[in-house]
């Protein structure tokens, strides 16, 4: 058997400094040359002046993760982990197909909030 290819995909959120309180979306296409995504993790950039966030995942006909507080999903760089064991499990098709991450802001942003939302993704090996 041979082994899976695997493809990271990266998105960058961000919402600038007096956005109001309230939940915001952003859609993302996934990779279409990869079949499933087996994980998710988010990286924070800028916290946006404010204690807390949350963040959950959907697409038109699954919730894959309900709006949870940012700390639940945050991976953790210093672990010493392997790259694959930073991410949340999960089982969502790719191949193109479109997500929804929502974002929802409890206070006005005092400061930039930016954070990636990074997608392991994974496809069959390629014939030469």
């Amino acid at each position: 058997m041979e082994k899976k290819e695997y493809f990271i995909q990266s998105e960058t959120i961000s919402y600038n400094s007096g956005k109001t309180a309230g939940t915001v979306f952003k859609e993302i296409i996934l990779n279409s040359s990869y079949d499933r995504c087996i994980g998710i993790a988010v990286l924070e950039s800028k916290d946006g002046g404010i204690p807390a966030y949350r963040i959950g995942l959907d697409d038109k006909d699954k919730q894959y993760i309900s709006v949870v507080h940012k700390d639940m999903l945050l991976s953790d760089k210093t672990a010493g982990m392997s790259i694959k064991q930073r991410f949340l499990p999960q089982n969502i098709k790719a191949a193109g197909h479109r997500v929804k991450v929502a974002t929802a802001i409890p206070v006005n942003l005092v400061d930039d909030l930016e954070y990636d939302f990074v997608f392991l993704l994974e496809r069959e090996p390629q014939k030469q």
